[in-house]
């Protein structure tokens, strides 16, 4: 009997399946043509597995018995419900075979993926944030399934998603190209945004570096936290700092996030400067005392408990932040605005982006990314209130100072010690990346000032015009501080150009001749016959030494007369003498006279004034033309300075002299531009080309040296730059050269670009045979006066 009504149920089993199919037919996912990424929540259905009880064969018998919710939502949200049986009916009605299934999401722990497809293969894969990445089909941030799908081929697709926390699920099926194009759009804009704050935290990192700054410390340790955060959340960490340690990367979201609310409100107490015993300011102490307790909850309490709790408490903080940042603003604490806005702007993007998410926004690009560019705008928007904040001190210590007269000197004495430390290492920091400054904003304001000449509406004009005056005040900036820290650190740029001796000293000479009158003193200025009076040098610089000398001469002589004079050694070298019959210098001064800020003893600083600093410039400048200086003194009876300097006359193997033009030239010029950068050869060609000459470009000095000989016509000038791979242009210049003196070829104008403008590598292109130097950025006043200067070649 058993035997007989076993077939009856079978078939009854069937029928009631067949019939569930027809009262609730499953979604459909049609893959087609018009697109290459397919949404699929609209066609998932599911159904809760939490005790899990279901296999792919159980979960496939109630998908087909109808026991399953079809999906209302582009992204499923099912709260924090532990395990989930979702089905994906697919039909692909393209030419493409390879495709792949991604969940937009890095944090689903554990998902198993079971496919049988029409023509009866079955597939099975595994992935998940417990995986380790060499485990996971693909490697990639998120959690992606390569799956081959014939053309007219359907496929079941079943998933067994479990996980800890949210069970949020955006799904999508991509052509294997299109998710390779995709993941690198994708790698590009998030590395631009951990660029962003990477580079602010190494900024800030210099400055507490060199100024021991708290806040500035504080303001580091939060961006780092908040950017490993970020970089967990969307997978990155997972993908390439811990790739081989799931349990840490599935911990690391509720640590971390511990971390920086922790290092957020450390530097919050610090911005906002709270009363001591008001409310507010007792809160955050308690709240410094709560987050080292949450650690061990995040380490190893069960996940989802542990992600409710710290989620509920820091989204409870970003907002008692924002109300306190308000208050502050209502107080008229100025550096609490910039706090405030940037807890707004964090939170508005990061409410679109989940809201994206969940669907109740449409997903574009502002949602996608908004929260990246937030991010970024928050971390800017602190750094701007840190900076702030040292304005307001800074103006508070102004006050405090013309307040407390009688307690200024030994403060200024003690604060000057503590910035010599920090300009010390600011300088040496500025030097080191001066180079790497001035190539990007030779791309910077290049392409800007090219944009400009374009057709662009007048909103557009009005941005780039915008981008071009913060660049050009960025690059005044970056000068002015570059040029306070060359001397600091014995980087001063000098030049190397023709000059008149006498029209040197006269120049010093009548800066200080009406000085010397009023004193009555007199002057007196001798120049030997066999001086040359033409030589090749920095006058600006050498007028700067002459100067500093009389300048001391004249203050401390009070009778007598102030002696200039310059006379040759055997040797070719100059020698410059200036000599009074003043105070003279007492032999215990005499060791420490070159050093910074001496000047004898304090009262001698208050009768004649000064800071002590001119001698010890005057010995650095010295130092760097190549030569030496010193003294004889004798208490009472006077002092010489003299120094003593290399010299090279006019035309030995200087920078060759390019005649001027009075005018236009009477044809565009043909040039030649070399940079392996090509940034920087479309900012220079194109400036050039704006200013109406014929230019062509290369990116190698060996091509280089080939154009120059074999371009008919010849070309007026090369613009050459001087770093690059294979043969740099020191190399390219020195053959161009070479050849010219062995195969009787006219000279061809060379001229360097670089971003050095350091005395070493003007040096270097002078002994490589350049005949003018470029530092970058250029502009085109810059361009126009080089080739002022330029003969053009006679075009037959």
């Amino acid at each position: 009997m058993a035997s007989t009504l076993r077939p009856l149920r079978l078939l009854l089993i069937a029928l009631l399946a067949l019939l569930a199919g027809s009262v609730q037919a499953a979604p459909l996912l049609v893959l087609d043509d018009s697109r290459v990424d397919h949404r699929a929540g609209l066609a998932l259905s599911y159904f809760a597995d939490d005790q899990h009880a279901c296999d792919a064969a159980c979960a496939r018998a109630r998908f087909a018995a109808g026991d399953a919710i079809d999906s209302a939502d582009e992204t499923p949200n099912l709260g924090m419900t532990r395990a989930f049986w979702f089905r994906l009916a697919v039909r692909n009605d393209t030419s493409a075979t390879q495709w792949v299934l991604e969940a937009d999401a890095a944090y689903l722990d554990d998902v198993w993926l079971h496919m049988t497809t029409g023509d009866g293969r079955s597939v099975t894969l595994r992935n998940g944030d417990q995986l380790p990445m060499r485990l996971r089909p693909l490697r990639d941030r998120n959690l992606a399934f390569p799956l081959e799908l014939a053309p007219g081929d359907t496929a079941e697709i079943l998933l067994r998603v479990t996980n800890e926390g949210p069970m949020i699920l955006p799904l999508g099926l991509q052509t294997r190209e299109y998710f390779a194009d995709e993941s690198s759009e994708e790698n590009l804009a998030y590395g631009v945004f951990f660029g962003i704050i990477g580079g602010i935290a190494a900024f800030n990192l210099m400055i507490w570096l060199a100024m021991r700054d708290r806040n500035h410390l504080l303001y580091v340790l939060y961006v780092a936290s908040f950017g490993l955060t970020m970089g967990t959340v969307f997978g990155f960490n997972a993908l390439y700092l811990w790739p081989e340690h799931p349990w840490w990367g599935n911990r690391a979201v509720p640590t971390l996030t511990v971390l920086t609310a922790f290092f957020v409100i450390l530097f919050a107490r610090g911005i906002l400067a709270l009363r001591p015993h008001e409310p507010a300011q007792r809160i955050m102490n308690g709240l410094l005392v709560l987050f080292p307790l949450l650690l061990p909850l995040a380490l190893f309490a069960p996940f989802g408990t542990a992600v409710r709790v710290i989620y509920v408490i820091a989204v409870g903080c970003t907002f008692w932040l924002i109300g306190v940042g308000v208050m502050q603003v209502l107080r008229g604490n100025p550096s609490a605005r910039y706090f405030t806005l940037a807890w707004l702007v964090l939170l508005a993007s990061t409410a679109a982006f989940l809201l994206s998410r969940l669907g109740l926004l449409p997903a574009m690009l502002l949602t996608e990314y908004g929260i990246l560019v937030g991010s970024a705008l928050e971390t800017i928007l602190l750094s701007l209130a840190l900076a702030h904040r040292f304005a307001v001190i800074r103006d508070e210590n102004l006050r405090i100072q013309a307040q407390a007269t009688a307690d200024l000197e030994q403060r200024v004495e003690e604060r000057t010690r503590e910035l010599d430390r920090a300009l010390q290492a600011r300088s040496e920091f500025l030097a080191t990346v001066s180079h790497e400054i001035r190539t990007p904003m030779n791309g910077v304001l290049g392409i800007t000032e090219l944009l400009l000449d374009t057709e662009l509406s007048p909103r557009q004009k009005e941005y780039a015009q915008i981008i071009q005056g913060s660049g050009r005040t960025l690059l005044t900036i970056i000068n002015d501080v570059l040029d306070y820290s060359k001397i600091e650190a014995g980087k001063m740029a000098l030049e190397h150009v023709p000059f008149r001796v006498h029209e040197v000293l006269n120049a010093a000479v009548q800066i200080f001749r009406a000085e010397a009158e009023r004193k009555k003193l007199r002057f007196v200025t001798a120049i030997d016959p066999d001086v040359p009076p033409e030589i090749v040098g920095d006058p600006v610089r050498l007028q700067q030494v002459i100067g500093n000398l009389l300048s001391n001469a004249i203050k401390f002589t009070d009778a007598g007369e102030i002696r200039l004079s310059v006379h040759r050694e055997e040797d070719g070298k100059l020698t410059f003498a200036v000599s009074d019959t003043g105070i003279g210098i007492d032999a215990s001064q005499q060791p420490a006279l070159f050093e910074a800020f001496n000047q004898g003893d304090r009262s001698m600083t208050r009768r004649f004034g000064g800071t002590g600093l001119g001698l010890a410039i005057s010995r650095r400048l010295v130092g760097l033309m190549g030569g030496s200086i010193s003294f004889e003194s004798s208490l009472g009876l006077g002092t010489t300075f003299y120094f003593t300097l290399p010299v090279q006359t006019a035309g030995s193997g200087t920078w060759r002299a390019i005649t001027p033009n009075a005018r236009v030239p009477a044809r565009p010029l043909r040039l030649l531009v070399v940079d392996d950068n090509l940034i920087n050869l479309q900012v220079a060609s194109g400036l050039l080309r704006k200013l109406g000459h014929e230019v062509d470009t290369t990116d190698s000095g060996q091509d280089a040296v080939a154009r120059v000989f074999n371009a008919t016509p010849r070309y007026d000038a090369v613009f050459m730059d001087c770093e690059m791979p294979g043969m740099d242009g020191y190399a390219a210049t020195r053959e161009i050269r070479r050849r010219e003196r062995l195969e009787g070829h006219p000279h061809a104008v060379v001229i360097a670009l670089t971003a050095h403008a350091f005395a070493e590598k003007i040096d270097a292109c002078r002994n490589a045979g350049m005949d003018d130097h470029l530092a970058k950025p250029l502009s085109l006043r810059l361009l126009e006066q080089t080739l002022a200067r330029i003969q053009p070649v006679d075009a037959g």
